[in-house]
């Protein structure tokens, strides 16, 4: 196993979500999904290769460099299991959040499995997935708060 890496004068080597935060934003997320089928046209989820969406609950990996590589996915995967999702922004605001005793809890929407299967057009991917997604989660969230 690999020693994995730990934030700065913090001595950490994840950050946990807040359980209440965290409970609810799975809620909400499912709940957006299957309250919501105009989001869901079937073009333009085959355009993404995207066959059903879904909510997925577990470990985010965050760090400064981009992992696309099979051998780095497999890995990370190996060193850390209930990893479902890699990306570079989450970590900076869960340490924050962190340092300030601030509730936190980081919903992605994922784009492509880390596997060079990304979508061509990742701005494209942004317009037509992930905002209206991103939004409408955040709607169903504060609806909970």
């Amino acid at each position: 196993m690999a020693v994995l890496p730990q934030y700065p004068l913090l001595g950490k080597t994840y950050f946990t979500a807040d359980s209440d935060l965290l409970e609810k934003a799975h809620c909400a997320a499912a709940e957006f999904l299957a309250r919501n089928p105009e989001f869901f046209n079937a073009k333009t989820l085959a355009r993404f290769a995207i066959k059903e969406p879904k909510v997925y609950r577990g470990g985010i990996a965050s760090g400064d460099k981009f992992v696309g590589h099979p051998l780095a996915v497999e890995q990370l995967l190996k060193d850390v299991p209930e990893t479902v999702a890699v990306e570079m922004e989450g970590a900076a605001v869960a340490q924050i959040c962190f340092e300030h005793s601030i509730p936190c809890v980081i919903i992605r929407t994922i784009s492509d499995k880390a596997n060079h299967s990304a979508p061509i057009d990742f701005q494209r991917f942004v317009n037509e997935i992930s905002a209206h997604y991103s939004r409408e989660i955040i709607k169903e969230l504060y609806g909970k708060l």
